[in-house]
């Protein structure tokens, strides 16, 4: 594991909230198509808006729900590409995640974690591990590049 990767994990959270938060205003905007009973957008009134022949309601009807299945049609698609990109940062953070609880050493991962999953710097670790800053970022990187080299 790579010192960038570890530092994405930051980044990775970020996406994940945002990713999540496109998914529900995807749902959202769903529930309010199926709430939608208006035809056309405009709701009818019952009097005649034309004077073209032909059935202006039954056309406005075909068109409106063309439209529906195509915009749900498409949300649809969206939250499929979300829920894809969702799974894999999950995966990523997961595995981030997994290398730091796999440290053997219980002083070396809790420096892991505040650093990487609680991103704490490196004052607030040093004083939280009693210890100069410099100390625990020296074991910080003296750690990855031991991993660098295997």
């Amino acid at each position: 594991m790579t010192e960038k990767e570890l530092n994405s994990l930051y980044f990775i959270n970020i996406e994940l909230e945002q990713i999540k938060k496109d998914i529900e205003s995807i749902k959202e905007q769903k529930r309010q198509l199926k709430i939608d009973t208006s035809i056309g957008g405009m709701a009818y009134d019952g009097m005649p808006h034309s004077s073209a022949p032909g059935k202006p309601v039954e056309n406005k009807v075909i068109s409106y729900e063309e439209k529906k299945k195509k915009l749900d049609d498409m949300l649809q698609s969206e939250i499929v590409l979300h829920t894809a990109r969702l799974v894999d940062y999950e995966m990523k953070k997961a595995d981030i995640e997994e290398f730091i609880f796999s440290i053997p050493d219980a002083e070396l991962r809790l420096i892991f974690n505040y650093r990487c999953i609680k991103l704490y710097g490196w004052d607030e670790i040093g004083r939280i591990l009693h210890c100069d800053r410099r100390t625990a970022s020296r074991k910080y990187y003296r750690y990855i590049d031991q991993q660098e080299l295997k």
